[in-house]
């Protein structure tokens, strides 16, 4: 596979660093967190997010395990937090879309062509301007151009593009093949995942 070929499951990518993943659906307005269960590393996604914002969120998850942020007395809104979100954000934007294909992202200045990188990568195109703009792909007065036709065109609520979805589904996956091979009742099935029968069965 090439270095710069895309990430078919970057939920795969992180279970194979030896991370649980989990979703958990949640009011605060956080796109996913990262965490020590005891000594295990734990990502844990909104699964109310857009698709390419959940990939995107757990690339930059990955590296505050690998880089030990989820270790200390870190204060969240800290000038040093803010730098390893920052820091984190930036190496997990790498991972999914290489600086080489940035810049073939931007080649022709089509809108076109940004969705078929966003469908192809699984990276929003603001996440990409904002990353070309960092990276001195685009000018100060490119970048604020695009910015302008993203609120013209509402696509910050809403973008073009369809990116597939990369759920974290093991543990449902575990728990589906005890039940259905019989070596969990559904109601011992409901205590082993902490939730009623009535909503295990309805997920």
């Amino acid at each position: 596979i090439a270095e710069d070929a895309p990430v078919v499951s970057v939920v795969d990518a992180l279970e194979a660093f030896g991370i649980r993943v989990i979703e958990l659906s949640t009011e605060l307005r956080i796109d996913g967190m990262a965490a020590l269960f005891g000594d295990q590393p734990v990502v844990v996604l909104n699964p109310a997010c857009s698709n390419d914002r959940q990939r995107t969120s757990g690339w930059h998850e990955l590296f505050h395990v690998l880089l030990k942020h989820c270790v200390g007395d870190a204060v969240s809104g800290s000038v040093e937090s803010k730098k390893d979100e920052r820091f984190a954000f930036e190496c997990g934007r790498h991972f999914l879309l290489p600086n080489k294909k940035l810049v073939e992202a931007f080649e022709g200045k089509s809108f076109v062509k940004l969705v078929k990188f966003k469908e192809m990568f699984g990276i929003s195109i603001s996440a990409m301007v904002y990353a070309a703009r960092q990276e001195h792909i685009l000018t100060d007065t490119e970048a604020r151009y695009l910015w302008i036709e993203f609120n013209r065109r509402k696509w910050r609520v809403n973008e073009p593009g369809n990116v597939r979805p990369d759920r974290a589904t093991r543990f449902e996956q575990l728990v589906d093949g005890e039940i259905w091979s019989h070596r969990l009742t559904w109601q011992k099935a409901a205590e082993v995942a902490a939730v009623r029968e009535d909503e295990l069965r309805d997920r």
